[in-house]
């Protein structure tokens, strides 16, 4: 009869250490991936509003540039963009004669301006999402004329590369908590 509630006893205590473990590591699990989650959305809003902000700014500060056809300044403007590693392409394109011309561009390999219309570029006013590559663009306005266009384009591609590295951080530390709350389970159960 001793022996039999030693037995139930220890069944018990197998019971609730396995149990333990099992609520720990599914507890683990919903709390990495629902803060990714969640972290992932708000690190995206922020990458395109920064996205936006960044290409109202270019806009702003080129108008006058592309006003009086100063391309040095321009240049000189976009140069700062170089450091930017989430922005793959910058180009200003000047309005003129009822036409749009190509001005400069930062970080661009562009080899046919035919691809960018006046029509195109209006639709790019808010940020149009293709995987990871995000495009739009801002007119350049000086005394209540369109002046130009500022073309943005950029990739969430780093954000999600830091993304993956903060999953992985969080889940180290999962691990590590299961780790420890197995070791304290199997400290009580002794």
């Amino acid at each position: 009869m001793f022996a039999k509630g030693l037995l139930y006893k220890k069944t018990l205590k197998r019971d609730f250490f396995i149990n333990t473990i099992l609520i720990a590591f599914v507890a683990l699990c919903l709390f990495v991936v629902s803060s990714s989650a969640i972290l992932y959305q708000q690190q995206y809003q922020l990458f395109l509003t920064r996205m936006n902000n960044l290409a109202e700014d270019i806009a702003y500060n080129s108008a006058f540039s592309l006003f009086f056809e100063d391309k040095q300044t321009a240049d000189n403007q976009l140069k700062p963009l170089a450091k930017y590693d989430d922005v793959t392409e910058v180009i200003l394109f000047r309005f003129d004669a009822q036409q749009l011309k190509y001005f400069t561009s930062a970080k661009s390999s562009l080899n046919n301006t035919a691809e960018f219309t006046t029509e195109r570029l209006a639709k790019l006013q808010q940020p149009q999402i293709s995987g990871q590559r995000v495009e739009l663009a801002k007119e350049t306005i000086v005394d209540g004329e369109l002046v130009g266009y500022v073309y943005l384009a950029g990739t969430s591609a780093p954000l999600e590369s830091m993304i993956y590295r903060l999953i992985g951080y969080f889940a180290a530390i999962s691990l590590l908590v299961l780790v420890l709350v197995y070791w304290l389970a199997h400290l009580w159960v002794s």
